[in-house]
This record gives structure tokens, sequence and C-alpha cells, in this order.
């Protein structure tokens, strides 16, 4: 499974934990990453990051959102995929333009037709 394939993972963990509003370490259970391959690790340690620093990484989202705009406004998609990429960037898991250029192509995927537009220009105001 590829970086890009695990990134998917990533996102659909937190869809559901965004959505449901279910605790993300029980979707984490119900997914059973197996840690012993590269992927798996990969996939658990952003989802545990992003578990214990929920709150801080969405502090650190609303400053980058348009004015008067605040994190539980967007879709949920667009959350989930917000929130992997600052938990990626925090952590300097790659380089920023491989980050952002990810997020942007999740939210093709994913997201509504315009919305990698806006992804992308959240995640660029990050330092």
């Amino acid at each position: 499974m590829n970086r890009h394939m695990q990134r998917q993972k990533a996102i659909e963990c937190l869809y559901v934990h965004l959505l449901l509003n279910k605790p993300l370490t029980q979707i984490m259970d119900d997914y059973e990453f197996d840690i012993s391959q590269e992927e798996g690790k990969f996939v658990l340690l952003n989802l545990e990051f992003i578990d214990i620093n929920e709150e801080a990484l969405i502090e650190k989202i609303n400053p980058l959102l348009q004015k008067d705009w605040a994190f539980e406004r967007l879709a949920y998609v667009d959350q989930a995929i917000l929130l992997l990429a600052v938990c990626e960037l925090e952590r300097k898991l790659d380089d920023k333009a491989i980050i952002i250029d990810e997020a942007v192509e999740l939210a093709k995927l994913y997201s509504d037709d315009e919305a990698f537009k806006y992804i992308n220009a959240v995640l660029d105001k990050y330092e």
C-alpha cells in the first residue's frame, strides 16, 4: 500500500470519527491496522497523534480559515483532510509541498468540486 492509499485509510477513519462522533481509538480498533507493516504504522501513528492533539490541531487550523469561518462549519471530509495534513505538517513527515499536494488530491477525490482550492489555500498559510 503506497503512502497515498495510507492517507486515504486515515481520512476514512477520521471521517467516521467526525461524522458519528465515535472515539478515534474505537475506529482504529475496528480497522485493525497491522502495525507490523509500514503502512499500518503510518496510519496508526498519525491517528494516535490526532487523537491526542485534536483540539490543538483544530486551534492551529481555525486562524487559517477565511474570516468568520470555524473548523466546525466545514464539511466533515474537509475537516478530516485538514486534520491529517496539519498532523503531518506538525510531525514534519514530509515536505510541506508534498503534504499539501496530497491533501489537494484527497479533496479532489472525496470532497466537493471546488473544495480542493480552499484546502490548498488554508494549508498554504500554515507555518
